[in-house]
Parts: structure tokens; C-alpha cells; sequence
């Protein structure tokens, strides 16, 4: 058996070492680990670390206190023989790193590739570096420069409608993600080929996005556009709403597409340029009845997004939130009720009303529009084909609307505008309020 350590803070980064590893070796036992620190006792590197792995792969940059160099230097140069240094930096950079410390590692420059990373796996374990020589440059392959787009919530809404057109633009690579009770409607809707492939990915699961991320970038090296569209809309008022319902709401619509952005960012900097579209609703930016945790969680996605466009300009890499109106969401169509609120419903207790004008007004809607999840879909593909799309795309007429109105009308009476209306169309609470011209003064 051979014993391989990985060294790396990027977990999918680590994965794709461990693939590469598994393709060339058949007995193998593989140890992973962020930071280099437990590998020192007393400022020193252990013993151990020489007699029990056959294969070090260690970045430089790392986290913990002990960089990849620190490592490397710190090793013998017959375990460095056996041993990888993988970073973004240049080759003359590290070219000036060897001579100072006379390293006698392979070095593998970033961005990584399957077929890179086994060559440098395969000259270590085959002995063939000589003692002269530890650099292991990019290798010149014929690559497919199509982009690879990865699409989440694809089983539904703009985003089955936004894998419906990339299956048919064989300019592209596509990877259509879904949860697990959705793949068998997927397989069936769409044929995977060389371009085209279907994974499983569950945004609740932070194990299913790094597979999903890892096995795409092992098979194509890279994901060029990220697609975050996939969504769950709880509604409820904020007194029925119950914890597990709001955590697993927060996990689909704004932990889990972020875990996601996490994943692809390393490989998209170093290469300079990327594409990250997150779809939100109008509800992002205006909150309504029944739907505060839905808002809420789409706020606090739309804020990540606009700190993350400042974060990523500089680096060459393109965030854009399309935002269609609150109604005009696959979410919206898979309307979930916590107990209470479905109990409120039903027995006509407090609150029964407000389900009952939130229901009635989102089906008016749904009637006067029609669906537009096509629509909705050729805003995002518009996005996709420019070069330097916008942050904020409100990609229906009344999200257009509201935003403009939001824009132009104070804050105040612009919510005084909409509670009168309301007041006007359902007077909500008036049979069971107790609610006085006298309010509390504390």
C-alpha cells in the first residue's frame, strides 16, 4: 500500500488530488489535512512524516502558521524527491524560491489540471526527477476551450428553461445540478454527452456541492459560469415560523448557493476571469406579509452578492444578481407551510387572513403574467453572452417598476403607500386585532 498526504486548505482542491491519485493507484491509503502544523513538534518537522508517506502534495499557501515552502525546506532532500509543491506563483518567482533554499521538490504551477496533476503524481512515483531538476511546468495539451457552465435547480422554473437552451449551444460545456428525488425527471428531460452532464447536488449539503465541484473540475479542469438559481420559498408570518423550517430555508437560498461561490472562486482567480449569476426575487428587496424569513434570506443573499462584486472586479471575475418579481420564482410555485401556518389556515385562527390575501394576490399575478420563467431565462442567457454584465438586472416589467418607484419615493411614504393599499384590499387583523389609536410610549 502507498501512503499519500495532501496539504491543501481548499477542500476541493484536496478532492481533486485524491482523484488524480485513485486513477493512478490501486492499493492506496490517502490523508488530508488544511495546515501543515500538526506535521512540527517544536518548530521541527516529525519524523514520522518521512517513514509514513510515500507522496507529500503540499501547497504553499496554506493555512495555519507553516507555509508549503516552510514545509518543503524542512524536509530532507530525499523525501523532497517524493514530494509536490503546487501554487499560483510564476515559474521564475519560484525558480528564485529553489536556488535560495535549494528545494529539490516537484513544482506544479496553478491553475491545476487532472492531466497536469497526474503527470507530476506519475514522475514521483516513478522516480523520474533527478536530483538537477524539481520543476514540473504546465504541460501543453489539446484543450477544449468551451466554457463550462454549471446551473443549480435545474428540474424547474428559469432553471430548467436555462438548461433547455445551453443543451442546445454546443459552444458550451453544461453541468445541470439537482437534488437526488429530482435526477430521475433529468435524466429522462435532458441525454448526457460529452458536453452536457447531470449531478447531484442538494445546496442543504456541504459534502454533495464539494463532490459536485471536485468531479466537474476533475472531468473538465474548470467551471468558467456558476448559475445559482435553485430556491425554497417557506411562508409564514414571523410568530408560526418555526426554526428547522427557517434554517433550511436560509441553507437553500443563501448558505448553500455561498458554499457553492466558495468552491468555484479559487480555480476562476487564478485564471482570471469568471461569471458567478445569482437569481433572487423582488421579495430580496422588498418585504411582504407571510414572507419575512423568504425575504430575508434573499436580502441577505443580494448583500453577499454586492460585497462580493466589489471583491471580485479587481480579479476579473463578473457577479450579477437577476432579480425577476417576487411572484415570478420556481420557489414561489413550491410554496412550503410551517405546521402553524397550515394550522392557522385551516381552524381560521389569527393570521388566517393574511395567508388567504397572500394566496389570492400571488395567484392574481401568476393569472395576469402568465409564467415567464422563459423570459426570466433569456435575461440570464443575455448575461451569460456579455462581456461585462451589470450587478443588477431587474428582469421583469414590475420588478423594473418597484425598483424605479423604490429609487424615486422616500422610504417612508413609500411604505405608507403600501400599507394604505393594503388597508384598502384586505384590511388584515380587523376582526381579531386589539390594536388602539393609543400606542405604547415607553
Amino acid at each position: 500500500m502507498r501512503r499519500f498526504l495532501l496539504v491543501d486548505d481548499d477542500p476541493t482542491t484536496r478532492a481533486l488530488w485524491e482523484n488524480s491519485i485513485r486513477h493512478l493507484v490501486d492499493d492506496v491509503e490517502v490523508t488530508s489535512m488544511a495546515s501543515a502544523d500538526a506535521l512540527f513538534v517544536d518548530g521541527t518537522v516529525s519524523p514520522d512524516v518521512a517513514k509514513n508517506y510515500d507522496v507529500i502534495v503540499s501547497d504553499i499557501f496554506l493555512a495555519g502558521d507553516v507555509t508549503g515552502v516552510e514545509l518543503m525546506n524542512a524536509l530532507s532532500p530525499e523525501v523532497q524527491r517524493k514530494s509536490i509543491l503546487c501554487s499560483g506563483i510564476d515559474v521564475p518567482r519560484f525558480l528564485e524560491v529553489r536556488r535560495q533554499l535549494g528545494l529539490k521538490c516537484v513544482f506544479v504551477q496553478k491553475p491545476l489540471s487532472p492531466t497536469l496533476m497526474r503527470c507530476a503524481l506519475q514522475r514521483v512515483l516513478d522516480e523520474q526527477i533527478p536530483s538537477s531538476e524539481c520543476l514540473a511546468t504546465p504541460i501543453v495539451e489539446i484543450k477544449d476551450d468551451r466554457p463550462v457552465l454549471l446551473v443549480t435547480g435545474c428540474s424547474s422554473g428559469p432553471g430548467l428553461k436555462v438548461a433547455e437552451a445551453l443543451a442546445e449551444v454546443h459552444a458550451y460545456r453544461v453541468v445541470l445540478t439537482a437534488k437526488a428525488s429530482s435526477l430521475p425527471f433529468m435524466r429522462f428531460h435532458f441525454v448526457e454527452c460529452d458536453r452536457l452532464v447531470i449531478e447531484t447536488m442538494d445546496l442543504r449539503d456541504p459534502d454533495q456541492i464539494r463532490s459536485a465541484v471536485a468531479n466537474v473540475i476533475d472531468r473538465w479542469g474548470r467551471i468558467d459560469v456558476v448559475i445559482n438559481n435553485a430556491g425554497v420559498c417557506f411562508r409564514s408570518v414571523v410568530e408560526h415560523m418555526d426554526v428547522e423550517s427557517e434554517l433550511e430555508q436560509m441553507q437553500t437560498n443563501y448558505l448553500g448557493p455561498m458554499a457553492l461561490i466558495r468552491q468555484v472562486l479559487p480555480s476562476m482567480r487564478e485564471r482570471g476571469r469568471g461569471k458567478i449569476i445569482n437569481v433572487s426575487t423582488l421579495a430580496g428587496s422588498l418585504g411582504m406579509p407571510t414572507m419575512a424569513s423568504y425575504s430575508a434570506s434573499k436580502h441577505a443573499f443580494e448583500a453577499a452578492s454586492e460585497s462580493l462584486w466589489h471583491e471580485m472586479r479587481p480579479l476579473g471575475i463578473n457577479v450579477t444578481v437577476v432579480r425577476p418579481s417576487f411572484f415570478d420564482c420556481p420557489s414561489l410555485h413550491r410554496i412550503v407551510s410551517p405546521e402553524k401556518a397550515s394550522l392557522a389556515g385551516k381552524l381560521r385562527g389569527p393570521y388566517a387572513d393574511y395567508y388567504e390575501f397572500m394566496n389570492s394576490f400571488i395567484a392574481w399575478c401568476l393569472r395576469r403574467r402568465r409564467p415567464t420563467s422563459p423570459s426570466v431565462a433569456n435575461r440570464i442567457m443575455d448575461v451569460i453572452r456579455t462581456q461585462n454584465p451589470p450587478l443588477w438586472i431587474n428582469a421583469t416589467a414590475d420588478a423594473k417598476l418597484f425598483h424605479l418607484m423604490k429609487r424615486v419615493i422616500p422610504a417612508n411614504w413609500f411604505h405608507r403607500a403600501l400599507i394604505w393599499t393594503m388597508r384598502i384590499v384586505a384590511p388584515l387583523g380587523r376582526d381579531y386585532s386589539r390594536a388602539t389609536r393609543r400606542r405604547l410610549r415607553a
